[in-house]
């Protein structure tokens, strides 16, 4: 069966490849990122049985990311992306020994180069596809992104890998083997179909998203299967006055994997005061999460099922721009069913059009078992170099 799904993939680019190869069109750009952390975890409890005494740890994460792209004619493109990454620490890496897998991922292009107690190098393809579009339609297949929801810090939506505000190590979503096609019906009006096969221990996702565009308001119907649960679900964004308004909601049901029924959604508002002051505040409603937290989940959450444990939550961030280099920030983020939170404070530099840097401190507070007192003290140095 996953031979034929490759055999179909490759079919699916050969007859796209029909046309011409005229006027071929090479390109590459990309980016160099540097993490520089200090992280303090504090003494915690598992359940209330397995305690975790607190640590220290400096980190170092030197990561080049590189995007060729090759437009064989005005319809037809290949696009790459290759991540490179090395990593030293004082503390012991020996979980980075082994590349994870993705759920959404059919093949794991991906090897360390090197490990040992205190390093590790590796490298993999978090993107590569061929898409072919025209006036119609687009049709990507391959390692690709596929982006849904409108949310700013959380997107019940985006069902293909979305990110946790809570990591900020990582700016790129990851790549799914998918088969995507998207129709233009209309002015602001289109729908996609994807089908994404994944590896045999995992189940196949498929689903299908309609947006259109309604009295000012950007509106998305979406419904598919997804980790053998039927998810239907909506998303919206416009105005509110001056104020932007936008949410998106789900609803998951019929489980072959016995896990109850649930809604999740977000609503949110953003304001820009000024030319210097912006603001938000979202909250999100987590069904599939527990207000208990001898409840949570932390399994499905270490190995990236879910990006929450609880059920409610608030989100405020708001960025204040000093001058045309520097920019303030702030955000917090509270979990209402323990007392838990997150709160950054950074202070962004931009030096020239392609350079720009990042000094910032996450604080995270909560009772022993609570969510986010798993997460670590942290101060980091973030350099980022695009070319």
């Amino acid at each position: 069966m996953k031979s034929l799904k490759l055999y179909l993939l490759i079919v699916f680019a050969i007859i796209t490849s029909y046309q011409a190869f005229t006027k071929p069109d090479f390109g590459i750009n990309g980016y160099l990122f540097n993490l520089a952390s200090f992280t303090h975890s504090y003494q915690n409890s598992l359940y209330n049985l397995i305690e975790i005494p607190s640590s220290n740890s400096y980190t170092d994460l030197l990561r080049a990311r590189f995007k060729p792209i090759l437009n064989i004619n005005d319809n037809l493109r290949i696009e790459a992306q290759y991540e490179f990454n090395g990593m030293v620490s004082d503390r012991n890496l020996f979980v980075l020994t082994e590349i994870s897998e993705n759920r959404r991922q059919l093949f794991k292009i991906a090897q360390n180069i090197y490990t040992d107690e205190h390093s590790v190098i590796n490298h993999y393809l978090d993107r590569f596809y061929i898409k072919y579009n025209d006036d119609f339609m687009a049709v990507t297949a391959g390692r690709q992104r596929i982006s849904w929801g409108v949310g700013r810090i959380w997107q019940p939506t985006d069902l293909f890998n979305p990110l946790n505000p809570a990591n900020f190590s990582k700016i790129e979503k990851d790549g799914a083997d998918a088969v995507s096609a998207k129709f233009f019906l209309g002015y602001f009006t289109d729908i996609e179909i994807v089908y994404n096969p994944t590896m045999s221990k995992y189940s196949d996702n498929f689903g299908a998203r309609f947006r259109t565009n309604i009295s000012e308001y950007d509106m998305s119907l979406l419904g598919g299967r997804f980790d053998n649960r039927n998810i239907l679900g909506l998303d919206f964004t416009g105005n509110l006055f001056d104020a932007g308004l936008r949410g998106e909601a789900i609803y998951s049901f019929n489980s072959d994997d016995g896990i109850k029924d649930f809604l999740k959604f977000i609503i949110g508002l953003d304001y820009q005061f000024n030319s210097e002051l912006y603001a938000l505040i979202e909250y999100q409603h987590n069904g599939e999460g527990s207000s208990d937290k001898l409840n949570y989940d932390f399994i499905r959450l270490a190995n990236a099922e879910i990006l929450n444990v609880a059920k409610n939550y608030l989100a405020i961030n708001a960025a204040y721009r000093l001058n045309d280099s520097g920019t303030l920030g702030a955000s917090n983020i509270i979990n209402f069913d323990d007392g838990s939170g997150l709160s950054a404070l950074s202070y962004i530099y931009q030096y020239s059009q392609n350079l720009q840097f990042n000094a910032s401190a996450m604080l995270t507070y909560g009772s022993k078992g609570s969510e986010y007192r798993f997460y670590p003290l942290s101060v980091y140095l973030i350099s980022e170099y695009y070319f």
